[in-house]
């Protein structure tokens, strides 16, 4: 009990004068005896009087982290990717196979949210079985964050299996385009592939409903080769969309394959979408 004391005496001396704002505590680093200020989640600076307003300047572990993002909208919760790729990644959007079937491309270009206060969605596994987007995704508030990167990933049984990354153009729905593809885990795509049928959030088709769709030819449903699609059972053509409810479909192959060719694809758990 007297040992206890004393360090606590010694605490309180080290940390006497110390200008932590109302969102920190003083602390001191075992290392060297300094006293610092420890941060409340949601700040940061010397005095913790800075608002965290992305990933990149919240603590370098990968979960969920409070932000203050620059749109206005007050404290956000996020899941901060911080091992990828150099990390402060934010998840904005993410699609989970087993949850209800929707028009992804629908979704991602409404004024809805979905579970954004939901902090069993901030992660990149199914288990949470519900669709994730916050407000960072909307046109508006998209152009005021300003993100300078997107990564897209798709994850099987919580393992990242392919991933793509983009230049983010400052339009919420144009980043995901060829000439803005930095790179991708599958060796034969790249901005400069072609032919590309489709490279869209929303492709332009008549007769479909698919998102977030990257195929390099169409030849009747057979023959339609590519390296990514979601899609529904319903309002879509071809067989292989016909296996669940809603299809996150990927090549598992290094290079691009026919959707058809189920030995060469499979079906993701989880899509999502993270920016910096």
């Amino acid at each position: 009990m007297t040992t206890d004391l004393k360090k606590k005496d010694w605490i309180e001396n080290a940390c006497a004068g110390n200008l932590c704002s109302e969102h920190g505590k003083c602390a001191i680093h075992p290392y060297d005896n300094t006293p610092y200020c420890k941060c409340q989640s949601g700040y940061t600076g010397k005095y913790c009087d800075i608002l965290v307003t992305n990933c990149t300047e919240s603590p370098n572990v990968t979960g969920v982290h409070i932000i203050w993002p620059n749109d206005g909208s007050g404290q956000l919760p996020v899941y901060c990717d911080q091992t990828s790729d150099g990390g402060g990644w934010i998840m904005v959007f993410k699609v989970v196979s087993k949850a209800s079937p929707v028009y992804v491309a629908k979704m991602w270009t409404s004024s809805a949210r979905h579970s954004e206060d939901v902090n069993a969605a901030l992660d990149t596994t199914s288990t949470y079985v519900g669709h994730y987007k916050n407000g960072l995704v909307l046109s508006s508030n998209w152009t005021k964050f300003n993100p300078k990167e997107v990564r897209v990933a798709l994850y099987k049984n919580n393992v990242e299996v392919h991933y793509l990354k983009f230049i983010a153009d400052k339009d919420h729905v144009e980043w995901f385009r060829p000439k803005n593809l930095i790179s991708s885990s599958w060796k034969d795509l790249s901005k400069d592939t072609h032919p590309m049928k489709k490279f869209a959030v929303k492709p332009n088709d008549n007769l479909s409903q698919r998102s977030f769709e990257i195929s390099k030819d169409y030849d009747g449903c057979s023959g339609d080769l590519g390296w990514l699609l979601i899609t529904t059972k319903e309002n879509n053509p071809c067989d292989f969309e016909k296996y669940y409810n809603l299809s996150i479909i990927y090549s598992n192959q290094e290079t691009v394959s026919f959707y058809g060719q189920l030995e060469k694809n499979d079906f993701a758990d989880v899509f999502a979408v993270f920016i910096r």
